[in-house]
């Protein structure tokens, strides 16, 4: 198994030859095994891994159903996310068991962050395609942000609706090679 669950805490930086380099620290913290896929039942392997806390009581009756072999009697916190980690062969890991940082990192792995980047909420075209917008001078008094022309001329009566075009700038899942 090579993938672990954290969250962003904050930017930094760090100097490596002289030269200042950015760098994001990341909280992993220990995850909990809390369900084991089988190739007989579901068809693949794979591992699913509770990461982080919430009260117990925040949580569902089916949550709590489903997570009660990993939950201890007296336990008041329960796994703030539950993720699934694909296997190609039978886990050695079985459910209650922790996962520390330790088990899957050593110091110097390359490592590939997956994360989900910040929505920026309504975006014209010059914030979220780099248009560079109509003149300031020769009467264009309130067209310096327009998106000017986005269509075709001749072939079509409209333009295609999932081009260049002001609309919400969501959320959307990213990968980093670090």
């Amino acid at each position: 198994m090579n993938t672990l669950l954290g969250s962003k805490m904050e930017m930094s930086q760090t100097y490596t030859d002289g030269s200042r380099v950015p760098v994001t620290k990341v909280k992993v913290t220990p995850c909990t095994v809390t369900q084991i896929k089988k190739i007989d039942n579901d068809g693949y392997w794979a591992i699913q891994v509770g990461f982080g806390e919430k009260k117990l009581k925040n949580t569902t009756k089916q949550i709590k159903g489903h997570l009660k072999a990993v939950l201890q009697k007296d336990s008041k916190m329960a796994p703030r996310y539950l993720r699934e980690i694909r296997m190609t062969e039978e886990p050695k890991y079985k459910v209650g068991d922790v996962i520390k940082v330790s088990d899957v990192f050593v110091t110097g792995d390359i490592i590939t962050v997956t994360g989900v980047s910040k929505g920026k909420g309504f975006a014209g075209g010059v914030k979220r395609w780099h248009f560079s917008g109509g003149p300031k001078t020769h009467g264009q008094s309130d067209r310096q942000r327009a998106p000017g022309s986005i269509g075709q001329g001749q072939l079509r009566d409209a333009f295609i609706r999932a081009s260049t075009w002001q609309e919400e700038w969501e959320a959307s899942r990213r990968k980093s090679k670090d």
